[in-house]
């Protein structure tokens, strides 16, 4: 995607000063979806109890004669769709990612294997294992299976989805290192104290936005909150949508 230029980790340290909080704006009608983001598991396939321990079988499946299969994946910048297609005939492989083709090999020797592949600012494997008179296949993300790779995802990452100007955005806040990605790419954003927390300001288009973080009372770590502002405008945050 096209969005932010790259930046830095973000380090929050506190300066001298602070200026107040924004007063907020009654919310408006933003128009915004749900996140497409979806469970990771393989569609349609049953699993080789022989192959996989528990924990991984449900990022394995199992097909007799090669086939496609399609994981969806939450990553830092958003949801993936990743799709591979497997000839047992020729060797065929080919991976699409969010519907573009990124890899091909029409023929090769060998049936098993893995492919190496990027999917965001992530790295993908697809390893291929032999089954009895079938063959099982297994995504990981960053060397994590990738159920639990999202679901690790989804626990740190609050998401935004509006329209303006008549485009669709979607902003992305790892909770855990405050980072912020719109629209796949992230944010050179630095975080600035006031008087209910910090704001991190960036540009949404023409448009100024923050995110609020701000605790509960007495500063419980577990109370705190992330509110989006576009325009000094509160947009609501996504709702996670699952199969």
């Amino acid at each position: 995607g096209a969005g932010c230029a790259a930046g830095s980790d973000l380090c929050i340290t506190r300066s001298a000063t602070s200026k107040p909080c924004r007063p907020a704006q009654t919310p408006q009608n933003h128009s915004h979806t749900n996140t497409h983001q979806q469970q990771t598991t393989p569609h349609f396939f049953p699993l080789c109890d022989s192959q996989h321990s528990t924990a991984s079988r449900m990022d394995a499946a199992v097909v007799q004669g090669g086939g496609k299969l399609v994981w969806n994946v939450q990553g830092k910048d958003g949801s993936h769709k990743v799709e591979f297609a497997h000839g047992t005939t020729t060797g065929s492989r080919v991976i699409v990612v969010d519907g573009k083709e990124i890899f091909r090999k029409n023929f090769m020797f060998m049936l098993v294997g893995q492919e190496v592949f990027k999917i965001g600012p992530h790295t993908g494997v697809i390893d291929i294992y032999p089954c009895g008179l079938k063959y099982s296949y297994k995504l990981t993300i960053d060397g994590v299976p990738s159920t639990e790779f999202s679901e690790n995802r989804r626990r740190v990452a609050q998401c935004w989805t509006l329209n303006l100007d008549g485009q669709h955005h979607l902003i992305v806040l790892d909770k855990g290192n405050m980072e912020i990605w719109v629209d796949g790419d992230r944010c050179n954003a630095q975080p600035e104290f006031v008087d209910c927390g910090t704001e991190t300001p960036f540009q949404l288009g023409r448009h100024s936005a923050y995110v609020l973080t701000s605790t509960g009372e007495g500063g419980k770590r577990d109370k705190i909150t992330h509110r989006l502002f576009v325009d000094d405008v509160e947009v609501d945050a996504a709702t996670e949508a699952r199969d």
